[in-house]
């Protein structure tokens, strides 16, 4: 055997070198590329499905906001059919994930959410506005709440009282 310049080997006799990978070295790779994609996959959804979340704190923050300078020119939190209107709320133009219901009002997402929940009663010394969506197209439907006093809670039972169960956003 001799060898060149640079210490590389070269094989006299006809022999030729052979370059590349083996078949068990490509299958670990493959392994690792496989193990790496389970634990990074269930991450970035749940990463994305918090940034889908966004929306719906902005703008159920948005329309509390709006809600509290209506009641301050008019005494009264808005409610009925046109309360969107009439709390002067627009949302931000684009992709919409979720429904808004502030009472009667309801302000669809650019998907239909079947059944539409039934809006909570606004009162004049209270409210509570929703959003509802499916951010990640499974059967559930993510809730979210929020009420006069600025609570935005996620997974609320029902519209008179706030859920216990630790999935609040202050816990």
């Amino acid at each position: 055997m001799l060898y060149n310049d640079i210490g590389e080997a070269k094989y006299m006799e006809g022999k030729k070198r052979v370059k590349g990978f083996t078949l068990i070295e490509l299958m670990i790779v493959v392994a690792i590329v496989g193990i790496l994609s389970a634990m990074a996959i269930p991450n970035f959804q749940k990463f994305r499905s918090r940034a889908i979340q966004a929306e719906a704190r902005a703008n159920l923050g948005a329309i509390n906001t709006c809600q509290t300078i209506y009641f301050g020119d008019f005494d009264t939190f808005a409610g009925g059919p046109n309360a969107f209107l009439d709390i002067r709320y627009v949302p931000v133009t684009g992709t919409k994930r979720y429904t808004y219901i502030l009472g009667q009002a309801v302000l669809p997402a650019d998907f239909t959410v079947s059944p539409v929940p039934s809006g909570c009663n606004t009162t004049a010394n209270g409210f509570t506005a929703i959003a509802v969506g499916n951010i990640d197209n499974d059967p559930f439907i993510d809730f979210w709440a929020v009420n006069d006093q600025r609570e935005i809670r996620n997974a609320v039972n029902n519209c008179s009282s706030w859920a216990g169960d630790g999935s609040d956003l202050r816990n």
